[in-house]
């Protein structure tokens, strides 16, 4: 049987299934990748560049919506340039919409679509930090953690699993009782988690940024500090695991790689923070500065 992967994956994206996609991946794909010289083993880059730009909408939805003030997105757009401009995959057209969230959060999807949180722009007292919290998610779209996901799902529908109109198996429709089985299979390999290799892959690509703009990496460390007074098990994604490592182990990695990686560069100076910033003050719990 053909199928229409496009239309697969865009069907998946109207289901809201990819807003699980941008924190939770588990499944590599980079071997088969390195084998077939595209991002994806089962469909082309054009294909996860529709699929993060269908999924827009459902993410920026469950972050509270877009936040209203047109500069403050503008400027967001213009903060990340820099970071994507020395990213391993450039070429894609990478957008980040700001949402109304208090949480800290932010989330990247197929194709460099960012969401970021203005929980996390509060939270971030230097931009450093949030260059640090962006470098990482642009890490899981560098090291293609989530187009994995893209192939399982692919991979499922074509054995005949998943969700809507994905029910036939060897010629026969599925029973309701069995149908309901598998989509909720089908949706819960979409939330496993990422490794916990993945995540620190994400960690180790903040080093990999800041050293190509030549930035002092000791925000990173800070950042992670932050996230460990946030609370133990706290990753960059909507719900939390206890599969990540914890972030002082993570600030404390950081600032090995500082002491080992000497001299330190510069301080990051990075374009729209003061707009972006100005709306959304540090609370006193995230203060490690002494005014």
């Amino acid at each position: 049987m053909r199928i229409d992967r496009r239309a697969v994956m865009l069907g998946l994206a109207g289901a809201g299934l990819t807003a699980a996609l941008p924190a939770r991946a588990q499944f590599n794909s980079r071997d088969a990748i390195r084998s077939g010289g595209g991002p994806s083993a089962l469909a082309s880059e054009d294909d996860e560049i529709a699929l993060g730009q269908a999924s827009m909408p459902g993410r920026i939805k469950g972050g509270g919506g877009a936040y209203p003030d047109p500069r403050a997105q503008e400027a967001l757009r213009r903060f990340i340039r820099p970071l994507v401009a020395v990213c391993d995959r450039p070429h894609l057209p990478w957008t980040a919409v700001l949402t109304n969230s208090r949480e800290p959060n932010a989330n990247a999807s197929l194709g460099g679509t960012l969401v970021v949180c203005a929980g996390l722009v509060a939270m971030c007292e230097t931009q450093g930090e949030l260059a640090s919290a962006l470098a990482h998610e642009i890490g899981h779209v560098d090291r293609l953690h989530i187009n994995a996901k893209m192939d399982l799902a692919l991979l499922m529908d074509q054995a005949g699993i998943g969700q809507g109109g994905l029910t036939q198996f060897s010629g026969a429709t599925l029973p309701p009782e069995i149908q309901a089985k598998t989509e909720g299979l089908f949706k819960r390999l979409l939330s496993v988690s990422f490794t916990r290799m993945e995540e620190e892959e994400a960690d180790a690509h903040i080093a990999v940024i800041f050293d190509r703009l030549g930035l002092d990496l000791r925000p990173a460390a800070s950042l992670f500090t932050k996230l460990a007074k946030a609370g133990d098990n706290f990753s960059f994604e909507t719900n939390l695991t206890d599969d990540h490592p914890a972030p002082m182990a993570r600030a404390q990695r950081i600032m090995d790689q500082v002491a080992f990686n000497a001299p330190r560069g510069r301080e990051p100076q990075l374009p729209g923070w003061e707009e972006l910033k100005a709306p959304f003050p540090t609370p006193a719990k995230f203060r490690l500065r002494q005014d």
